[in-house]
């Protein structure tokens, strides 16, 4: 297989792009809830998360947040150009909201680019993945 096991279009030098990471199937939102409870109770018994664990918390809460802006869009698209108006919807408000949450640290797609190298045996790019 070229590439890495969480997105199997990575080039050999396990950068994840944002072009691949949108291969990784689409994550149900109750694994990013379970992900990390399952990290807390590791961590609470003083075990070493998995690189599998690590990555798999990364990369469902990047998908929660993005899944979230794209439902909103959606649905601001739908309502048309009543979804402006912040007296009759809120979509407007909630768009901005979520565009802004998906640039947060922890959800930017620019931390893809770290899960590749870690699921390759080498070290993420970002220290705090």
């Amino acid at each position: 297989m070229i590439g890495c096991a969480v997105c199997p279009t990575t080039p050999l030098d396990g950068r994840c792009t944002p072009t691949s990471g949108w291969v990784y199937p689409a994550v149900p939102a109750h694994r990013v809830a379970t992900s990390l409870e399952a990290q807390w109770k590791k961590l609470e018994r003083g075990e070493p998360l998995t690189v599998e664990e690590r990555a798999d918390s990364w990369l469902s809460r990047t998908n929660a947040f993005r899944t979230g802006r794209d439902v909103v869009a959606l649905l601001y698209d739908t309502i048309g150009a009543g979804a402006i108006y912040s007296e009759k919807s809120p979509f407007d408000r909630h768009l901005r909201d979520l565009q802004t949450a998906c640039q947060h640290l922890v959800s930017q797609t620019k931390g893809w680019e770290g899960i590749g190298p870690m699921v390759l045996g080498g070290e993420p790019a970002f220290p705090f993945i």
